[in-house]
């Protein structure tokens, strides 16, 4: 399967810097975003296949991955305990001609979210992590800061609002074998596959294109 996801160079104030692709590609790839001049904070957003799944898959993995912040900054957390996961809802913006041959775009998108502080290189930092899945990929948007710069309850703000502004903005669509009959959806193609023929999206001016190519499975 080919993936081409199209991203902005600029969302508000914040500079996309680089991306990360890791080694083994269901793990995706990161985007680092930082505000020039400004060494406080930053922000990575990681895109990852996850197919079609169901909401209550979603939610398991949202508790699976606050598991395993605990687990990495056991030992580190300062203030009062990581928060409990919360969600809150993103309205998607529906094409004027939907695809006759395309499951429908949902009319939201539900998103989970937790917060904490820590302690790294002797300083106090707060972090926001939020995630959701969209046309066929994971979305994460981690936001790390000094405390100095935001408390708890401003970088959870933050963060729910950079993720309210960069999902319109991300183009995701997937082609290959999501576009076989048997990885359809009632006889459709799922949201977020344009079929079995790769795709060449347009790139416009201030986006960039991050593409993933993903061999067949071993017989």
């Amino acid at each position: 399967r080919d993936t081409s996801i199209i991203f902005p160079e600029r969302i508000g104030s914040w500079e996309f810097v680089y991306e990360n692709r890791f080694d083994e590609a269901p793990y995706g790839a990161s985007l680092r975003y930082q505000k020039p001049n400004d060494s406080t904070g930053w922000i990575d957003v990681y895109l990852f296949p996850v197919g079609i799944v169901s909401q209550e898959d979603v939610a398991a993995r949202a508790e699976h991955e606050r598991e395993a912040l605990l687990r990495v900054w056991d030992g580190k957390l300062t203030d009062s305990p990581m928060s409990a996961i919360s969600t809150f809802s993103i309205p998607v913006k529906t094409p004027e001609k939907p695809s006759p041959y395309h499951q429908p775009r949902p009319t939201a998108l539900t998103a989970y979210q937790v917060d904490f502080s820590f302690e790294r290189e002797g300083k106090p930092h707060t972090y926001a992590f939020v995630m959701l899945t969209d046309r066929l990929y994971g979305i994460e948007v981690r936001y790390m800061s000094e405390a100095a710069a935001l408390d708890r309850a401003e970088i959870r703000k933050a963060g729910e609002a950079f993720t309210r502004e960069i999902l319109p903005q991300l183009g995701i669509v997937s082609s290959g074998s999501c576009g076989l009959p048997v990885m359809g959806v009632d006889g459709k193609l799922a949201d977020g596959c344009d079929g079995i023929e790769p795709v060449t999206p347009a790139v416009g001016e201030g986006m960039r294109e991050l593409r993933f190519e993903y061999s067949p499975p071993s017989p």
